[in-house]
C-alpha cells in the first residue's frame, strides 16, 4: 500500500512537472517571447549568442514602408505593445491592403487614427494577462481592481504628457555610468545580491504595472505543494482539495520583483549614507543633461525583475521629473529593453549591459518593457530628481538679464524666471489641465493663486540689478529699501547668489561690503552658497570666487 502512494505520488509529480512545462512555453508565447507568427510578421529574427531567437524589435528589418527613429531602429506608435492612449491596443495590421498598398487602397474608417501595428496580436496577449490579474486579484467579483489600474495609467499616460515643461531636445539619453555613481552601487549589489537579501515587493491590489504570470519562477514550488497535497487528500479529503486549490490559484498571478534596498540597514552598507552618495554622485549628470537644478526624490534600492516579468509603459507620477536608470547585474538569454517614446513621438527600444545608464525625462517620456524578460533575472537602480526652478543655461541667464531690463523672457519654462510664487512647480505648464490638478491637490496654494506677490521668483530689483551687473543700481536700490539686501527669492537666492553666478565683481563686493551674508544657503538652508556657484559657473580662479575664499565663504553643495 505504501508503495502504491509512493508510486501514484511521483506519477503525480512528473505529470505535473511536463503540464507546467509546457504552461510556461504556452504564457512566454502570449508575449512573443517564442517563434510565433507575430514574430515572423516584423521580418526575420536576430540570433543571441545562445542560438536561441531573439526578439528583441530594435534588431528587426524595418517592413516595407515602415519607419526607422533618430537610431535607425524600426519603430512603431503608442498602442501597439501595450496601451497606453487607448484601453485597446491597434488591430491596424501592417499586411492589411491599405497599409501595404495605401495609393490603390483607401484606409477603411475603422483603421483611420490608429498606429499601424507591427507587432502581431497584442490584443489577445493583453486581453490573457487582464484575465490572469483578474484571475488572481478580483475572482468571483463583479468589481475589477486591474482594470481601474489600467484605466487610471492610460488616462495619466494621454492626459500628463502634453502638460509637462520638457528639458531636453529627445527626452532620454543612454550613457556610461559616472564612476563615482558604479562604483557604490556595484560595490553594494555585491555585497548583498544574495537571494535571502531579495524582499519580495508589496504591491497595491489589482496593480498591473509590473505583475505578470509568471510560470517559470513558480514551477518547482508548485510542484512541492501538488505533492503536499496529494499526500493531504489522501488524508483529509475534500477540505485538503479545497486548500490546495486554493494555493494554486494564488500563486497563478504575482508581482515578481524583489528589492534590495538601500535603506535596509541590516544589508552591508546599506542607510541614509550610501544613499546619500549615489544621489549626490548622479546629480551633477543629471543637471548637466538638463540644465536645471534638481533636488533629490526617489531612491529606494535595487529592483529585481525575475523570469516572464514586463513593466506597462508609462509615465511616473511627479515629482518624479528627471531620472536615472542604472542597471547593475542581469543573467538573460537576450537582450531586454527598455521601450522609450522619445519626444518626437517614436519608440525605440534601448538595450543596456551592467554599467549602463539610460537618463530620461519620467514625467514626459513613456517608458516600460512591454516584452517578456527572458533570463533568471535583470537588477536596475532608479534615481529620480525634482527639478527646483533654476536654470543652468546660458540663455536662461540672457534672459534674466533681459528681463532686468524690462525685456520679455521668451525662454518659456526654462528660464530662471519661472513663475513659483504660487507655488506651481516649475515642470507643469500653466494654463493645462494638470495646473488645475495641481491646486486642487494642493488648497492652501490654490487660496493664493489671486494673491501673487508683485515680483516673480529671483525678480526684486536687487536680484535684477545683481543679475545684469549693475553695481550703482544696485547700490541706489540697497540705500532706499535695505531690506532687500539680503531678500530672498522663492528658491532660496540672494542678490549675491546672482552676482556671484554672473561672475559680477563690482556687485559682489558691494554687496559684501554692505553687509551680505556671503554663507547663505539657497533652498531653505539646504542648498547652496555663493561661492559654491561662483566656482560652478566661472571657475575656482574667477576674481569673484577668490574674493569670497578670502572674506571666509564657503564652497556648500545641495544637502540630500
Amino acid at each position: 500500500m505504501a508503495m502504491g502512494v509512493r508510486r501514484k505520488g511521483v506519477v503525480c509529480l512528473a505529470a505535473l512537472t511536463l503540464s507546467t512545462t509546457t504552461i510556461k512555453s504556452s504564457a512566454l508565447k502570449l508575449w512573443g517571447s517564442d517563434n510565433s507568427e507575430s514574430d515572423s510578421a516584423i521580418g526575420s529574427s536576430s540570433t543571441s549568442s545562445n542560438g536561441k531567437d531573439n526578439y528583441h524589435f530594435a534588431d528587426r528589418e524595418p517592413i516595407q514602408n515602415q519607419e526607422v527613429n533618430s537610431f535607425g531602429q524600426p519603430t512603431y506608435g503608442v498602442d501597439c505593445s501595450f496601451p497606453m492612449h487607448h484601453g485597446k491596443l491597434s488591430d491596424n495590421y501592417a499586411w492589411l491592403p491599405h497599409n501595404v498598398d495605401p495609393e490603390n487602397n483607401p484606409t477603411p474608417t475603422e483603421y483611420i487614427g490608429k498606429n499601424v501595428q507591427y507587432l502581431g496580436n497584442k490584443q489577445a496577449e493583453y486581453d490573457e494577462f487582464i484575465k490572469g490579474c483578474d484571475e488572481h486579484y478580483s475572482s468571483g467579483r463583479s468589481y475589477s481592481a486591474c482594470k481601474v489600474t489600467e484605466a487610471d495609467r492610460v488616462e495619466m499616460s494621454l492626459r500628463q504628457p502634453a502638460a509637462m515643461q520638457n528639458y531636453t531636445e529627445l527626452g532620454f539619453k543612454k550613457i556610461k555610468a559616472p564612476k563615482a555613481v558604479w562604483e557604490q552601487v556595484k560595490k553594494f549589489w555585491e555585497d548583498n545580491k544574495g537571494r535571502e537579501n531579495w524582499k519580495t515587493e508589496n504591491w497595491p491590489r489589482g496593480n498591473t504595472y509590473t505583475n505578470h504570470v509568471s510560470f517559470c519562477s513558480i514551477v518547482c514550488l508548485v510542484e512541492i505543494i501538488v505533492f503536499i497535497c496529494y499526500i493531504m487528500i489522501m488524508l483529509l479529503k475534500h477540505f485538503a482539495h479545497i486548500l490546495c486549490s486554493f494555493l494554486y490559484i494564488l500563486l497563478q498571478w504575482e508581482a515578481p520583483t524583489h528589492m534590495v534596498s538601500v535603506e535596509d540597514t541590516r544589508l552591508r552598507g546599506a542607510g541614509s549614507k550610501i544613499k546619500r552618495n549615489i544621489w549626490n554622485a548622479a546629480r551633477d549628470t543629471l543637471q548637466e543633461w538638463t540644465q536645471e537644478e534638481l533636488t533629490d526624490c526617489s531612491l529606494y534600492g535595487i529592483r529585481v525583475y525575475t523570469e516572464g516579468s514586463i513593466l506597462a509603459t508609462h509615465v511616473d507620477r511627479m515629482p518624479l521629473v528627471s531620472s536615472a536608470i542604472l542597471n547593475v547585474d542581469q543573467d538573460v538569454d537576450e537582450p531586454w529593453p527598455i521601450e522609450v517614446y522619445a519626444h518626437d513621438g517614436k519608440a525605440y527600444n534601448i538595450t543596456m549591459e551592467p554599467g549602463d545608464m539610460v537618463l530620461y525625462e519620467s514625467h514626459s517620456v513613456l517608458h516600460g518593457r512591454p516584452f517578456p524578460l527572458k533570463g533568471r533575472f535583470y537588477a536596475n537602480i532608479f534615481i529620480h530628481f525634482e527639478p527646483v526652478g533654476h536654470s543652468l543655461r546660458h540663455e536662461a541667464h540672457e534672459a534674466d538679464r533681459q528681463a532686468a531690463l524690462g525685456g520679455k523672457d521668451d525662454h518659456e519654462g526654462s528660464g530662471h524666471e519661472v513663475d513659483m510664487s504660487d507655488g506651481l512647480p516649475p515642470y507643469i505648464v500653466r494654463g493645462t489641465v494638470e495646473e488645475e490638478r495641481w491646486f486642487k491637490s494642493h488648497p492652501n496654494h490654490n487660496k493664493n493663486r489671486s494673491e501673487k506677490k508683485k515680483f516673480t521668483t529671483g525678480s526684486t530689483p536687487a536680484h535684477h540689478a545683481a543679475q545684469q551687473g549693475d553695481a550703482e543700481a544696485l547700490g541706489e536700490v540697497i540705500d532706499k529699501l535695505g531690506h532687500l539686501l539680503n531678500a530672498k527669492d522663492g528658491n532660496g537666492w540672494t542678490p549675491l547668489h546672482e552676482g556671484a553666478r554672473a561672475g559680477h565683481e563690482e556687485v559682489v563686493k558691494l554687496l559684501v561690503d554692505r553687509g551680505a551674508n556671503i554663507n547663505e544657503r539657497t533652498r531653505e538652508g539646504k542648498g547652496e552658497t555663493a561661492l559654491y556657484w561662483s566656482i560652478k559657473e566661472n571657475g575656482e580662479d574667477h576674481p569673484v570666487s577668490q574674493m569670497l575664499l578670502e572674506l571666509g565663504g564657503l564652497n556648500i553643495g545641495p544637502d540630500l
